[in-house]
């Protein structure tokens, strides 16, 4: 799979839904430990494999008093939500599994050749988001997208 693509993909999802939240996000050269993470596995048939996101000192305003592991849950299911669906624009489908909350752990997230991560610096503190993507078989992602909907919009079937 192209790396470049997703990398672009990923940076794009990251920076549009924590735009649609008032969070303004300024690109770091790497991210501290996080206490509050949660993961979202993913699979298709021709790719599996996994997002997380890790946040620091965000708002109040934002999370609520005592709602930071919804938040974070809800922020990663709807991050890989953005991903997934410009994968499938792309011709790559993915489902999507339920997100998991990993709390009290002291997580530090290192970029890898095969884990590709996303630092980036908040008014409040720091947001990284990470994806490890693992092809079936030699996956190519077409480079252009054909978004048939747009993310926020109402699709019924």
């Amino acid at each position: 799979m192209q790396s470049k693509i997703v990398d672009a993909i990923v940076r794009e999802s990251v920076e549009s839904l924590f735009g649609t939240q008032g969070v303004a996000l300024t690109p770091a050269q790497s991210s501290g430990t996080f206490k509050v993470v949660a993961v979202v596995g993913f699979a298709g048939a021709r790719v599996r494999g996994s997002l997380g996101l890790g946040a620091t000192g965000i708002s109040e305003d934002l999370v609520g008093a005592d709602d930071i592991e919804d938040w974070i849950s809800e922020m990663a299911n709807q991050l890989l939500g953005r991903i997934g669906n410009r994968f499938a624009a792309r011709g790559v489908e993915v489902e999507l599994a339920v997100p998991m909350v990993l709390r009290g752990v002291e997580l530090r997230v290192e970029h890898s050749s095969v884990l590709l991560t996303y630092p980036f610096r908040t008014n409040d503190g720091e947001l990284c988001a990470w994806i490890d993507v693992r092809p079936f078989e030699r996956l190519e992602l077409a480079e252009h997208e054909a978004m048939p909907v747009s993310e926020g919009d109402v699709c019924l079937f």
